[in-house]
């Protein structure tokens, strides 16, 4: 939460950070395996992101540009072909709470990413 109050503020940051979690919570339930992801506290871990980590900021670039068939697809894939439907429905909300600071947060990484350096991996690179 301290993350999404120091990037968004204290009017938008916890409706920011409870959508995310919403987001991962949802997506969590529809899949059998655990999420991989790096940890924030390797210093050699923290510059690398995981395929599960791809797809799911894929799926909110692809819905962010109105992409919806696209996110439906790595949707597919990170859900381990289990249901994706509500995963999409909560990026959808979640693109629509960030508006005008949406670009920033993709490419910092800054709300549940945040460890990541902006310069060592961008939004170009996520396909």
């Amino acid at each position: 939460i301290n993350e999404a109050l120091d990037k968004f503020g204290h009017k938008k940051g916890p409706e920011i950070a409870v959508t995310v979690l919403a987001a991962i919570q949802t997506m969590r339930r529809s899949r059998i395996s655990p999420f991989c992801f790096n940890s924030p506290e390797c210093e050699c871990c923290s510059i690398f992101i995981t395929d599960n980590e791809r797809n799911f900021l894929n799926i909110i670039r692809s819905v962010s540009e109105g992409n919806i068939k696209k996110a439906n697809t790595y949707g597919f894939v990170l859900c381990e072909s289990n249901e994706s439907e509500m995963l999409i429905k909560s990026i959808q909300i979640l693109t629509k709470i960030c508006d005008s600071n949406w670009r920033f947060f993709i490419k910092g990484h800054t709300l549940f990413l945040n460890y990541r350096k902006a310069e060592s991996f961008h939004v170009t690179s996520l396909s």
